[in-house]
C-alpha cells in the first residue's frame, strides 16, 4: 500500500482509536504523551505483531480471543501510547475487545 493509499485509509484507524472513551480522555488528559498509530506495510497489526498479541493473549489465558482478533486483522488499529501498545478492535463486534495492552510496562 503506497502512502497515498495509507493516507485516504488513516482516518478510519484515528475515528476507531477516538471510539474508545477512556482512551481519548487520557490522550486529552497527558497530551505530551502522544499517540501514534503503528503501520506496516498494508495493516496496522503486522503478521508478527499477531504473532506477539498471541503470544501475549496465551499467557493471560485469552487463547480464544486471538482467533476472534486474526478474523478482523485489517481492521484492528495498533496504538503506541507513552506507557504501552493498544490493540484497538472494531466496537460493538461480538468479542468487543476494544483495547487491550499488548506489551509490558505500567498501566
Amino acid at each position: 500500500m503506497g502512502v497515498d493509499q495509507f493516507l485516504q485509509d488513516a482516518s478510519r484507524y484515528e475515528d476507531l482509536a477516538l471510539s474508545v472513551p477512556w482512551l481519548s480522555k487520557l490522550r486529552d488528559k497527558y497530551p505530551k504523551w502522544g499517540t501514534s498509530l503503528l503501520w506496516v506495510h498494508d495493516k496496522s497489526l503486522s503478521d508478527k505483531a499477531l504473532q506477539n498479541f498471541a503470544a501475549d493473549m496465551h499467557a493471560l489465558g485469552k487463547d480464544a480471543l486471538v482467533n476472534e482478533v486474526r478474523q478482523v486483522q485489517s481492521q484492528v488499529a495498533v496504538l503506541n501510547v507513552s506507557y504501552g501498545r493498544l490493540v484497538v478492535g472494531p466496537a460493538r463486534s461480538a468479542y468487543d475487545f476494544v483495547a487491550l495492552r499488548v506489551s509490558h510496562g505500567p498501566p
